[in-house]
């Protein structure tokens, strides 16, 4: 009965071997340059459980430093308050940012993203007038420089869904855990 135990596992580690080993051939060609380094899971020859994947929302805006430095330089600017996930004191963007950044991610199509996200925004600010300016250059921003960040949503996705398929069913093979 023992015996059985033994080899009834070692042909479960061999076939899970075989699956990583197959799911690991199925990685998105994108997602080695987007997030991958040198650094490779041992078992696999995979560097999946290693990636830095960015979370699917982050606010408003983008991140960057040239948006950081513009908010700064122009607050008080049109009644901008220097805040990019609350621009009009009072009025908070934010989880319609972050809405707006699942909806890419879920590539659920641009257009219908941008339309809901602006009328998301519309709404939050009810009928005030600085509130619906920035709720309109919101809107107009991402349908006029949306296109590549929709496609990287969808493109980081994939790649955050590979190291979860990966990390789920190929951590423990060879007893050694991904992070």
């Amino acid at each position: 009965m023992l015996q059985n135990a033994a080899e009834e596992y070692v042909e479960q580690e061999e076939v899970q071997g075989l699956f990583c080993t197959e799911l690991s051939g199925e990685r998105p060609d994108h997602c080695q340059s987007m997030f991958g380094g040198n650094m490779h899971w041992p078992f696999t020859g995979d560097s999946s459980a290693l990636w830095n994947i960015p979370s699917a929302t982050n606010g408003c805006g983008t991140g960057s430093a040239l948006e950081w430095a513009l908010a700064k330089y122009t607050k008080g600017t049109g009644g901008f308050s220097g805040n990019l996930n609350e621009p009009s004191d009072g009025y908070s963007f934010e989880s319609a940012c972050n809405t707006h950044d699942l909806c890419y991610s879920g590539s659920s199509g641009q257009i219908g993203c941008d339309v809901a996200f602006h009328d998301t925004l519309t709404g939050i600010c009810g009928s005030n007038y600085d509130c619906e300016k920035f709720a309109d250059a919101y809107g107009s921003a991402v349908k006029i420089f949306g296109e590549d960040p929709y496609e990287n949503a969808g493109k980081t996705q994939e790649c955050r869904e590979f190291k979860n398929d990966m990390k789920e069913n190929c951590s423990d093979v060879s007893g050694i855990s991904g992070t």
